[in-house]
């Protein structure tokens, strides 16, 4: 990749910093290519991804006609250390919903977030996103303390603020391998992390009924699986920490577990202990901060 980025070096409008030794946190160098972009647009592109040539331009389109948009982001193409296609990303959000990433949409961030993205990273390659600055500057700077959730967290805090645009056309080719960080991760620390995430949404936005039900259930199954000692190496501070994000996505977690009968307990999970519904079915223009957006979602022809 340097020899590569090299060969620019001396263009127009192109900056060039590499790091003498690796940092050994992606999300340590988000942080410092954000603060030495200085364009309106930011492309996280992973050196192990590559993109198809009209990505750019398809996402830059998706910005400037979707104002409310504080990111664009595409399908993509799974390909193996070889560079060969495995799958498609469609495999992975299919499991939410078999419709939804098939055709192009522009959606509300919050409604986003609490229908989609509380469930599971459903933007989960960087690469496949263009972000506009002046929404990324309301989530920064990038939470370094994670190790994998990081990018999650990240899409989590812009579209709480603001709205989202999807293209289904594969321009992203996102590298899976083995070495990959997220596969080396020890189980139980993704779990912190996503637990982690899941009440950050779980506090910012209105989540449905029916979807907090799931990620109640969700979350005490997984807490459960860690405290009965099936995820190795889980040290007492890792445990703490998951109970307690747990705690926050369902502050009845333990009387969850520990019933006999199997089932669901209904609990707050909008904002300030207000109950969660469905977004009312009429256009409403919502104003938070220096971005704003629209409550419905509406499909892009």
């Amino acid at each position: 990749s340097r020899v590569e980025i090299e060969r620019y070096r001396g263009c127009e409008n192109v900056r060039i910093s590499c790091n003498q030794v690796n940092s050994g946190n992606v999300f340590k160098q988000w942080n410092k290519g954000i603060r030495l972009a200085a364009g309106e647009h930011i492309w996280i592109a992973e050196s192990d991804d590559f993109a198809d040539l009209r990505f750019l331009e398809v996402l830059v389109d998706l910005l400037r006609t979707n104002r409310e948009a504080g990111l664009a982001y595409c399908r993509s193409w799974l390909i193996n250390e070889e560079g060969r296609v495995m799958k498609d990303s469609l495999e992975y959000t299919n499991r939410i919903d078999s419709e939804r990433w098939r055709t192009d949409y522009v959606a509300a961030g919050p409604e986003e977030c609490g229908r989609y993205l509380i469930r599971k990273n459903t933007i989960p390659n960087a690469s496949a996103v263009l972000i506009r600055r002046e929404a990324l500057n309301c989530a920064l700077p990038i939470d370094e303390s994670f190790r994998v959730c990081g990018d999650w967290m990240t899409w989590a805090r812009i579209l709480a603020r603001s709205g989202v645009a999807y293209t289904s056309r594969p321009l992203n080719y996102y590298r899976h391998h083995l070495r990959a960080v997220r596969v080396c991760t020890p189980k139980a620390n993704s779990l912190e992390e996503s637990l982690r995430v899941q009440a950050f949404i779980m506090r910012k936005v209105r989540v449905p009924q029916e979807v907090a039900r799931e990620i109640r259930l969700e979350a005490g199954r997984r807490v459960k699986s860690a405290l009965l000692g099936r995820y190795p190496g889980l040290s007492l501070g890792l445990k703490v920490r998951i109970v307690s994000h747990a705690l926050m996505i369902n502050p009845m977690l333990f009387f969850a577990i520990f019933r006999r009968k199997t089932g669901s307990v209904e609990e707050p999970s909008g904002p300030e202990g207000e109950e969660a519904v469905a977004p009312p079915p009429r256009v409403k223009h919502v104003r938070q901060g220096t971005c704003s957006f629209r409550s419905e979602e509406r499909r892009v022809r």
